[in-house]
């Protein structure tokens, strides 16, 4: 819901000398240059993620651990340039230090006087140790300029270290998880047939040969639940009558109860987060996923600022010193403030919601590339594809 199918896209917006007029051919060099780079073999070390697939990895990370961690390094490549991501625990959170320049170095981030990172102390996890060749743990420090270190600032800005998105809905979740595992439990052990042996001879207990302990006490049998299960009982013990009552008819109820504890913690609508549609109508699904989009907005707008711009500011650096791509000093600065498309939201109710957008075009309450970019599409884009179709039509006949 943040990412997309697509990706958030780099929508180039450079003008020509006076100021209005976009400058298309500049635009799309420089987005076909770095579409290009954005494929698996370029963008990343490993080879493995492309473009979209490091903005996903991203969001993970910032929901299950708090933070991601990206180094941009100089590349074997056309460009020259790729990322390296690494996991948060290579952020030792129990190396703290005062460096003899004054710097402090708090769970391995390095900081100065004002709190601004300056470098990251990258420190081998115990894991890395345990399951490679790794003998030894080691301490590297790289320089913030090379690394992204995104995190969500909600508590302090002199933080160094984000809190995961997923950590209220823990302690929900376990519940949730406990309670449905004592069900299943309770409902396997209602539907197993099985029997009790007991023994009503009065002198068994000389005859009994059970198992017994290292003293030659007689180890009390355990009763295990299981279809045609058979069980010895002790000379004098009694079984008693056991009726699970599981499931309960409160059981559906008290589930998606604790459903829903899950899903606030998580900030994500129940029916969405579970599948539950049946008691959703219009309504309350437009509610629901209308606040659910503006926090996945607002979700864009952060990989936006701390990722993008960044990736782009130092790709397009490297790509000019490699010599991939060539610009003018001009054409260099005008290109350095592109816009990121995110991915957009369908209608709801389309019929309502076009209806809602040609009055807004009418009373000029939005523009429409306003609307488009609501779609999650590229104005300049859907005017060529216009062009473009309108002239194939013609070329075939066909109006």
């Amino acid at each position: 819901n943040v990412i997309g199918r697509q990706g958030i896209q780099l929508q180039c917006r450079a003008r020509e000398m006076d100021g209005k007029t976009l400058n298309v051919d500049l635009n799309q060099y420089v987005e076909e240059a770095f579409w290009e780079w954005s494929h698996a073999e370029t963008c990343t070390a490993s080879g493995k993620l492309d473009w979209k697939g490091v903005q996903d990895l991203c969001v993970t990370q910032v929901e299950r651990d708090g933070a991601f961690l990206i180094q941009m390094i100089e590349a074997d490549n056309d460009f020259g340039f790729a990322l390296k991501t690494w996991d948060v625990t290579w952020l030792d959170f129990t190396y703290s230090d005062t460096l003899p320049n004054g710097n402090r170095v708090i769970m391995s981030v390095e900081i100065d006087a004002n709190d601004k990172p300056v470098a990251y102390w990258l420190t081998t996890p115990s894991s890395e140790i345990m399951f490679t060749k790794r003998q030894t743990r080691s301490r590297t420090r790289i320089p913030a300029e090379q690394i992204i270190h995104g995190l969500q600032y909600f508590d302090d800005e002199s933080q160094v270290h984000g809190v995961p998105g997923t950590a209220a809905a823990i302690l929900p979740a376990k519940n949730a998880y406990s309670y449905e595992e004592s069900v299943i439990m309770a409902s396997r052990f209602a539907v197993n047939q099985f029997g009790v042996l007991k023994n009503t001879i009065p002198d068994a207990v000389d005859e009994y040969d059970g198992p017994k302990d290292a003293e030659g006490n007689y180890i009390h049998p355990e009763i295990d639940s299981a279809p045609l299960q058979i069980t010895a009982m002790l000379p004098g013990w009694e079984m008693q009558q056991f009726k699970p009552d599981h499931p309960t008819q409160n059981h559906p109820a008290f589930k998606e109860t604790l459903d829903m504890n899950i899903a606030v913690a998580l900030g994500v609508p129940y029916f969405l987060l579970m599948g539950n549609w049946k008691a959703v109508n219009f309504s309350s699904s437009r509610g629901g996923l209308g606040e659910f989009r503006e926090r996945c907005q607002s979700y864009q707008t952060f990989v936006t600022n701390t990722l993008c711009r960044r990736v782009f500011h130092a790709w397009l650096r490297a790509a000019l010193l490699k010599g991939k791509i060539k610009l003018s000093r001009k054409d260099f600065i005008e290109i350095q403030n592109p816009m990121w498309q995110p991915r957009g939201f369908e209608y709801i109710d389309p019929s309502k919601d076009v209806a809602t957008d040609i009055l807004k075009l009418q009373y000029r309450l939005a523009t429409p590339s306003e609307i488009a970019a609501e779609r999650g599409k590229d104005y300049v884009d859907q005017l060529d594809r216009w062009e473009s179709d309108k002239k194939l039509a013609a070329d075939k006949g066909t109006d």
